[in-house]
């Protein structure tokens, strides 16, 4: 099986909806590119904490993950957008 990345730009959603609003500029968008790892049985992705906090992402609520080796994790979720 082959390890596969994706170069992705993550962008704080909220920041995207005041910019369509014109409520903020365009280079205030807080946002990231990442080489992430691709897990193609996935419906979400998992970025670290200080990613998270950078991208000034905002906390929704707690579920419980299961990583690739089948365990299972409490995680915190929060609301962003890809493009």
């Amino acid at each position: 099986m082959e390890i596969v990345y994706a170069k992705l730009k993550l962008l704080n959603a909220i920041d995207v909806g005041l910019f369509k609003r014109g409520m903020l500029e365009e280079d205030k968008i807080r946002q990231a590119d990442v080489n992430a790892l691709v897990d193609s049985g996935a419906s979400t992705i998992a970025v670290p904490t200080r990613l998270a906090i950078r991208l000034g992402l905002d906390h929704v609520r707690f579920t419980e993950a299961e990583l690739a080796n089948a365990e299972s994790e409490k995680v915190e979720v929060s609301w962003g957008q890809s493009r």
